[in-house]
């Protein structure tokens, strides 16, 4: 197909310059400019009381209605002091408005401040200080006119000097790629088993606990939601590259990780900010403008169902979210996915909104996995709509003139967010984008590399920061590991395995690495970023990309399988099976024991007998409904392979 789907990779020579684009922003034009005359002609309003001669309230009240307390800025003397309050009261609604997508914040502090102000102001207002109202509001909408101009102008010198170093950049990422081993190569090491375990020891717990997440709030990155998901991406990662043969406990956790999503504590936060972002009293989280959950929840949910071949989440109301007693949202895997699909269609950018009135491109881009791999999983047709047309809008309307992508819009107003632009943001574009528009995603690790990546005399990463690339928002504590995370994730995903590995130096410079009980983490970094490091260290090149295009080998879910294993006793390193065969690799828990494990392999062939060699010689038969139980001792790493005993 071609690479408008994003469903076939271009050659690196085939990657095109960062075009000059006609029609970019012109939708963001559009609302900007429909804002732009609502605020005209609620200043028209506010002019009104006092061309007419009304009386000192009305007036207050009426300039009031062209800055955040202009009604106080009015009066002049003392009462400026209030209009700073007010200016101050207002960026506090500001923030609401991000934080939790509060709407209602902005105008609620923009328009009490002109009551308050009419309610107070006494005398006559003053001359000089209404003539400045004007003024300033000039003052500002020229300033932005003429920044947004610099910024233009400097967007364009800067695709210039891009497009002029690309094809090396490119040529150079190429080079430098370092293919990923063979899928019968491929083996889970320590490190990777005991950062698995970190996930095992946060999805295994029972559903209604959370101990090992951080519990901050429920509205912004730190929420218990994303957590979720990158502890199911990275099961997922696993068992698509290296166990897909493996069942038991891995099946069991990303389960549990789906199920958890059900707890009213990671959900109901929807019932608030639909409330305060869009006016409706509809608590059902799988609905309008919530990629943050319903988008990026149905990316875990297909990933489970391509890895395993489970369709329980497929049976109408398996997903049931239960507010009260009274109060029941059922959905089920292909309801999910069709709300999605809702939600692109119904955008003027064709972007499935955050929070309400938001839309930003890395939940966008993480939310068309799961519309990918459900056309995979369910035969439908999804992608091959939502795909090309949310390419469109998203180079028109997400792309600075230079070729860099956009964090965010205002769905509402056409505004951008350059809060999340940053490193940390550019580097997992790199890996997000990459099954979806890979020719995007090369180009944009290529400019990432050549621009912010720098090493030092001692081989480790030296970068430029921003004031995000300074943050862990999984956390909101002050450390730049959230940006050498996520350029693990980009380096492993185009084969930099040089900026990979400084990465993860960096990780243990900045927070050391803690062993505990079999497990492996990084001290001091929240569980959201923990996940990604475990994800981290197993990808290698194109990793993403195949999990959410191609999933496990189709041999997977027809040939036998290690259905169960003691999870406390067993680390399983591989098992992948041709069809007929299983191939398994496995270690013995953190506590040796003489005493043999017991291990359950099922999907053989009905009353066939197997042999099993390597680390034992053992007969098998399987049972009537291809099931068989294989006793073993396991005595450090232990390699076994099962196959029909007339092969």
């Amino acid at each position: 197909m071609s690479i408008a789907t994003g469903l076939a990779a271009p050659a690196i020579s085939a990657l095109p310059a960062i075009p000059a684009n006609p029609d970019r922003g012109r939708v963001s034009a559009r609302l900007m400019r429909r804002t732009t005359g609502i605020y005209a002609a609620v200043c028209a309003a506010g002019i009104l009381p006092t061309l007419l001669g009304a009386s000192t309230a009305w007036q207050a009240f009426g300039w009031g209605l062209w800055l955040p307390g202009g009604a106080f800025l009015a009066a002049g003397g003392w009462a400026w002091l209030a209009f700073l309050v007010s200016v101050a009261v207002f960026g506090l609604g500001v923030m609401l408005w991000f934080v939790m997508g509060n709407l209602v914040a902005v105008p609620v502090a923009w328009l009490g401040a002109a009551v308050v102000g009419a309610l107070t102001v006494r005398g006559p207002l003053k001359p000089y200080s209404v003539e400045l109202i004007p003024a300033l509001t000039a003052a500002l909408i020229l300033w932005r006119a003429i920044a947004t101009q610099r910024r233009r102008r400097i967007e364009r010198a800067t695709r210039e000097r891009r497009n002029a170093y690309l094809p090396r950049a490119l040529a150079g990422t190429a080079a430098r790629a370092v293919m990923a081993p063979s899928a019968a190569a491929r083996e889970l090491d320590r490190d990777m088993l005991a950062g698995l375990r970190y996930v095992y020891d946060r999805a295994l717990q029972p559903l209604d606990e959370f101990q090992g997440f951080d519990v901050i709030d429920q509205f912004r990155e730190s929420a218990i939601r994303y957590q979720l998901n990158y502890l199911g991406y990275a099961l997922a990662m696993a068992q698509c590259h290296y166990v897909p043969n493996f069942r038991g406990y891995l099946q069991q956790a990303q389960r549990n990780i789906i199920e958890k999503f059900l707890d009213r504590r990671v959900w109901s936060y929807w019932r608030i900010e639909n409330a305060l972002g869009n006016l409706k009293f509809n608590a059902d989280p799988i609905g309008r403008d919530n990629i943050m959950l319903g988008g990026v929840f149905n990316a875990n949910l297909a990933l489970y169902a391509a890895g395993t071949g489970d369709m329980r989440y497929a049976a109408p109301g398996a997903l049931t979210f239960r507010l009260d007693e009274r109060t029941v949202f059922e959905h089920d895997a292909r309801s999910v996915t069709a709300t999605a699909r809702t939600n692109y269609a119904a955008s003027p950018f064709c972007l499935y909104p955050c929070e309400p009135s938001f839309a930003f491109s890395y939940c966008n881009l993480l939310a068309l996995t799961g519309i990918q791999v459900n056309d995979r999983v369910f035969a439908t047709d999804y992608a091959r709509s939502v795909v090309p047309e949310f390419r469109r809008h998203f180079e028109n309307e997400f792309f600075d003139d230079d070729g860099s992508i956009i964090a965010g819009r205002v769905t509402r107003t056409g505004m951008r967010f350059h809060f999340f632009d940053a490193t940390f943001t550019r580097a997992a574009y790199c890996y997000l984008a990459h099954p979806h528009f890979p020719d995007i995603a090369e180009r944009t690790w290529a400019m990432l590399r050549e621009e912010r990546v720098r090493f030092d005399a001692a081989g480790e990463l030296d970068l430029a920061l921003s004031f995000m690339d300074n943050l862990d928002i999984g956390n909101y504590r002050r450390t730049n590991a959230g940006m050498y995370v996520e350029l693990l994730l980009a380096g492993r995903e185009h084969g930099d395995d040089e900026v990979a590995d400084a990465a993860l130096r960096g990780l243990d410079r900045l927070h050391g690495r803690l062993h505990a009980q079999g497990s492996l983490r990084h001290t001091g970094l929240s569980n959201f970023n923990n996940a990604h490091v475990v994800m981290g260290r197993m990808m290698r090149r194109h990793d993403w990309r195949r999990l959410v295009l191609e999933g496990p080998p189709p041999a997977a879910l027809r040939g036998p399988v290690l259905a169960d294993a003691p999870f406390a006793d067993v680390q399983v390193a591989r098992a992948r099976s041709d069809g007929a065969d299983l191939n398994l690799v496995l270690y013995p828990g953190e506590t040796a024991h003489r005493e043999p494990v017991h291990l359950r392999i099922e999907q053989l062939r009905p009353c066939t007998d197997y042999t099993v060699t390597g680390a034992a010689t053992i007969k098998l038969r399987a049972d009537d409904l291809g099931n068989a139980t294989l006793p073993l001792v396991l005595r450090g790493r232990t390699c076994l392979y099962l196959a029909p005993a007339h092969c």
